[in-house]
């Protein structure tokens, strides 16, 4: 279905946040993950850090499995993929 005004958009992407990335925390995890989204939001096509030459896409499988009205097309296109160097610097505030 190809996006218009009477339809809304999800964006889903990944986050891959290992190694040296890795915070105390899982929360500490989460927002390394979304800072490094919001710095690659401009570029996220180069920012993606995993290439493949046929991905399986499990966003777009889990959404044909719920049920959603939604082409199987984009089930072998890459999916955005962040993956941080190294984590927030600070405590992170929970609410």
């Amino acid at each position: 279905m190809a996006p218009s005004k009477s339809h809304a958009i999800l964006f889903c992407w990944e986050a891959f946040v290992s190694q040296n990335a890795h915070g105390r925390t899982h929360v500490q995890d989460v927002v390394t993950a979304a800072m490094a989204f919001l710095s690659a939001e401009s570029n996220l096509t180069g920012a993606t850090a995993i290439a493949t030459e046929r991905p399986r896409s499990l966003i777009v499988a889990a959404a044909l499995w719920s049920g959603l009205p939604i082409d199987a097309d984009p089930l072998h296109q890459p999916t955005v993929v962040i993956r941080p160097d190294k984590p927030i610097v600070g405590d992170v505030q929970t609410v």
